[in-house]
């Protein structure tokens, strides 16, 4: 079955490499004089391949053994790539969107995904059990996973069921209550399936302060007061950072910023929070430094304290600095938070020329929809006119308030 596979896949790559290669020639092979030209074409760029090599790939003569990997990598070198095998690897992700896909990622074989989707929708819970038992964690791909599992959820008509079972699995509680994570929670279903399920089951550090961190800022930006003896991981002081997730820490400091407001001391420990923000971020990569920080913005704004943070110095330093290195090709809400308060702060004021005009995020967040529609909204009110402003800003505060979202409204006054 794998050399099979394989041969498929080489089939795949080889299609899309003659496409390209036509594409970029401008000439189209539909006959030997036109291998002749192409071959021509290739030795005038110092590329040495006869018109019968060419015939061969394109399938005009009659040999039709695979081509050798050194005329693939001569080929994929003429229309921009390294070697063959780069060009394979930036075509992977037309493999992973296929019925096959993921690849490698479940040990019950080929096309568990659906199998997966459709045992679910059946209300086959042994059916989900094996295929999410297999799921092998160190596979990359699993992304495209976690949103066809908790988009099932959402739309269960069996939901407490479904959310029970996926408790049973450790897969399932990794997937679905630990990668998912539906901010968007409505009706509260997620925060009740943390409270009724997940609580007794999740028994790591990092898992447990996930969810008390979850449940105590969602209360608080819903404008509840919380009781912080109910938070016991949360009022450790001085919790060492080194063993948990960018997430996890993002959350850690978020609700410590939101808690000091809800005492209504955070005027006199802002300065003591920034600086732990600041050395948090220290050493992570751009996309894990963007979450630790994003969510702290918020917090801050949400207390109507993110413009006194932004005149402390190395505060706004980070700030910029991850604003100057989000691109257009924004992958997460972090970065779209980062994004719109640079906007603010940066942009408007003129005190840089870059990440003009902003950007919408190039991935889907299906768990974050509300908090996607209002921070692109609120960017786009920075600069839209006429009727279009009238509309955003008709609209952003009653949705942000139904949704949690009201932090926005300190950089849009």
């Amino acid at each position: 079955m794998q050399i099979v596979t394989q041969s498929l896949y080489d089939t795949f790559y080889i299609r899309e490499l003659k496409k390209r290669l036509e594409l970029i020639s401008t000439i189209t092979v539909k006959e030997f004089n036109d291998c002749k030209n192409l071959s021509n074409l290739l030795n005038e760029k110092g590329i040495a391949i006869s018109a019968h090599t060419i015939a061969r790939l394109y399938c005009l003569l009659k040999e039709t053994h695979r081509p050798y990997t050194s005329t693939l990598n001569l080929l994929c070198e003429y229309i921009g790539y390294r070697s063959y095998n780069d060009f394979c690897l930036h075509y992977e992700n037309e493999i992973n969107q296929a019925l096959y896909a993921p690849r490698d990622l479940f040990k019950t074989g080929d096309y568990s995904l659906i199998a997966l989707e459709i045992a679910i929708a059946n209300n086959d819970w042994l059916g989900m059990r094996n295929i999410l038992e297999s799921v092998n964690k160190t596979n990359f791909h699993y992304q495209n996973l976690v949103i066809t599992l908790g988009n099932a959820v959402r739309a269960h008509p069996f939901q407490n069921e479904l959310l029970k079972e996926l408790n049973k699995i450790e897969n399932g509680r990794w997937l679905f209550y630990e990668c998912y994570v539906d901010e968007d929670d409505r009706n509260n279903y997620y925060s009740n399936a943390l409270k009724e399920y997940y609580i007794a089951a999740s028994t790591k550090v990092g898992n447990q302060l996930f969810l008390q961190c979850f449940l105590a800022s969602k209360a608080i930006y819903q404008n509840q007061k919380i009781d912080i003896n109910s938070y016991k991981l949360i009022q450790i002081n001085n919790l060492s950072f080194d063993n948990l997730h960018f997430h996890e820490i993002s959350r850690l400091l978020e609700i410590k910023l939101l808690i000091d407001h809800q005492l209504k001391k955070l005027n006199k420990t802002i300065i003591s929070h920034l600086d732990k923000i600041c050395d948090a971020t220290s050493g992570y990569h751009h996309y894990d430094k963007c979450w630790i920080l994003a969510r702290s913005l918020k917090a801050l704004s949400f207390a109507g304290m993110l413009k006194q943070a932004m005149s402390y110095s190395p505060f706004n330093t980070l700030v910029l600095e991850c604003f100057k290195k989000t691109t257009t090709n924004i992958e997460s809400i972090g970065e779209l938070i980062i994004q719109f308060v640079g906007h603010v702060f940066f942009v408007l004021n003129q005190k840089i020329e870059v990440q003009f005009p902003p950007s919408k995020i190039a991935v889907k967040h299906d768990n974050e929809t509300n908090a996607r529609i209002v921070i692109e909204a609120a960017t786009a009110s920075l600069y839209a006119k006429k009727s279009v402003k009238k509309i955003l800003e008709n609209n952003i505060h009653s949705f942000a308030k139904q949704t949690g979202q009201t932090w926005v409204f300190e950089l849009l006054n």
